[in-house]
C-alpha cells in the first residue's frame, strides 16, 4: 500500500468583520458571496474587502425570507446574482 502526503498550508488573508453567522458561501471568479439571513455580502476574494451588500428581510420584490433551518443560497454569474429563498428565487443584476 502506497500512502502519499501532500502538505497543505493555510494563510490568513483577511477577516470578514461584517459577517457574524454566515449561512452560505459561494465563489465566482474573483468574488466571495456570503449569505447571512436575508442579506448578501460580496467580497473581493483577493483581499476580502467588502464590495457591496444587498438584500433584506421581507416578502416584497427583491426581499427574502430567512428561516433558520433552511438557509438562503447564492449563485454568482457573469451578469446576474441568483439568491434562492425558501419560497422564491430572486435575481439581481450587477
Amino acid at each position: 500500500m502506497l500512502v502519499m502526503a501532500i502538505p497543505v498550508f493555510a494563510g490568513k488573508v483577511g477577516t470578514l468583520e461584517e459577517v457574524l453567522k454566515p449561512d452560505c458561501l459561494s465563489v465566482y471568479g474573483n468574488e466571495l458571496f456570503v449569505v447571512q439571513g436575508a442579506e448578501v455580502f460580496v467580497f473581493n476574494l483577493k483581499d476580502l474587502a467588502l464590495k457591496k451588500k444587498f438584500g433584506r428581510q421581507g416578502e416584497g420584490p427583491g426581499e427574502l425570507k430567512s428561516i433558520s433551518f433552511m438557509p438562503n443560497m447564492v449563485t454568482g454569474m457573469k451578469d446576474k446574482i441568483f439568491v434562492e429563498s425558501p419560497d422564491k428565487i430572486v435575481y439581481y443584476t450587477r
